[in-house]
């Protein structure tokens, strides 16, 4: 784990309101977003990588939260239908780089290890898991 700030980002693609406990059911709606998601085209991409969002937290990992899959954008003129736009705020962030594997098991597997990290101050405002062409990063705001 290392930490970054990053300045405010924008992210067009589709939402949807869950819980861990529902996405460890067979009614999980994130991978029916990340379906959605693949067959669609988002306006304006400022890179080929995806990002998922992990926004509005109900409460710590055990309540609900949004959860919005798409891109960054150079800007947002007109949303495609189903898509909405979100802002990243900047701030500073621990990263966390997922280890190889197959993505629905290590990605997973290092959430776990985030939610005990009793070295983490977590802000609760916005995360995000980063998919570039040769890894995946998760990135988690910290409180200052």
């Amino acid at each position: 784990m290392h930490t970054v700030t990053l300045a405010p980002f924008t992210v067009v693609g589709i939402e949807a309101r869950t819980s861990n406990q529902r996405e460890m059911s067979p009614d999980g709606l994130i991978p029916v977003v990340w379906a959605r998601i693949m067959q669609a085209t988002v306006p304006h991409r400022a890179d080929n990588d995806l990002v998922a969002l992990y926004t509005d937290y109900e409460s710590d990992h055990n309540g609900q939260y949004t959860f919005v899959l798409g891109a960054k954008v150079t800007e947002v003129t007109e949303l495609p239908e189903g898509m909405v736009a979100r802002q990243v705020p900047g701030a500073a962030y621990a990263v966390y780089d997922v280890p190889p594997g197959p993505p629905q098991t290590v990605v997973p597997q290092t959430w776990e290890q985030i939610w005990t990290d009793k070295t983490l101050t977590r802000a609760l405002t916005t995360d995000f898991e980063l998919y570039t062409d040769s890894r995946i990063q998760i990135h988690i705001a910290t409180k200052s």
